[in-house]
């Protein structure tokens, strides 16, 4: 019971208007990513020295590349040119390079408008019935958001990224999405992850790329950054002696990992 007289307003006041010691520590700098496409912005750490990690998609967060393969594959045959998926592999997936560069190194007629038009419409039939996330995935890209910008830099065009984030649920985890009508040149040219970084509000070397084609790694190093390679089973022969760390499969992609890259 308080005494006569107490009067809780006037001792409420005293209370907050005490003397407070200050110490000597600083407060905890934040930094707020510029990430456009996420509804609330992500405060980062700036003693944190990675803030953003760049993940590729095709054969580290789906298992798209068979798919991939078999759309172009239909679509050249249908003018009489024949390519086993190996060939595909090493050329589009490991090389990076595209229908213009076979056409020119095979020196064969093709036409470049009808082949995208006939592979872009059996890809897009195709994914929505035979999508699969890469094993650690999802929970990876989960976990990751909560304490560092995210961004996906894929060389795929941006209506086949679009519908895979959408199917797999992904898409409200990446602010940034950069897809290959946004670079002059794809990977392994380092176009796609600067503009990544840079949308993102980051310097190269704040910056880890997550990858798994040789191509990735390159473009990655390129770009000054950081790598991780996560091989499938059909990059596995990929040269990743560049690459900082190897994984066996995202669900061993983690702070801790980050943290001692």
């Amino acid at each position: 019971m308080q005494g006569a007289g107490f009067e809780p307003a006037k001792a409420l006041s005293r209370w907050l208007l005490r003397p407070v010691r200050l110490t000597a520590s600083l407060p905890l700098q934040y930094r707020m990513m510029g990430q456009s496409g996420l509804k609330n912005p992500l405060l980062v750490p700036e003693n944190m020295p990675i803030k953003g990690v760049l993940f590729d998609l095709d054969g580290l967060l789906v298992d798209t590349e068979p798919v991939l393969a078999r759309a172009a594959i239909h679509a050249l045959n249908a003018q009489n040119v024949f390519i086993t998926p190996e060939e595909f592999y090493g050329f589009w997936t490991r090389q990076g390079k595209n229908i213009v560069d076979f056409v020119r190194e095979k020196n064969i007629q093709v036409n470049i408008g009808e082949y995208r038009a006939m592979r872009k419409k059996a890809y897009l039939e195709w994914i929505e019935k035979e999508l699969i996330l890469m094993p650690g995935a999802q929970e990876s890209v989960r976990l990751l958001s909560k304490t560092h910008a995210l961004a996906l830099v894929s060389s795929s065009y941006r209506v086949f990224l679009h519908r895979i984030l959408e199917l797999t649920g992904l898409q409200p985890f990446f602010g940034v999405v950069i897809a290959c009508e946004d670079v002059k040149h794809e990977k392994p040219a380092p176009d796609g992850f600067l503009l990544a970084a840079q949308k993102l509000g980051l310097n190269p070397d704040e910056c880890v790329v997550v990858e798994d084609a040789e191509k990735g790694v390159l473009a990655a190093k390129a770009a000054g950054m950081k790598c991780i390679a996560v091989p499938n089973g059909l990059t596995r022969e990929n040269d990743f002696s560049k690459a900082d760390l190897i994984l066996s499969n995202l669900r061993e992609l983690s702070n801790d990992t980050l943290n001692n890259i």
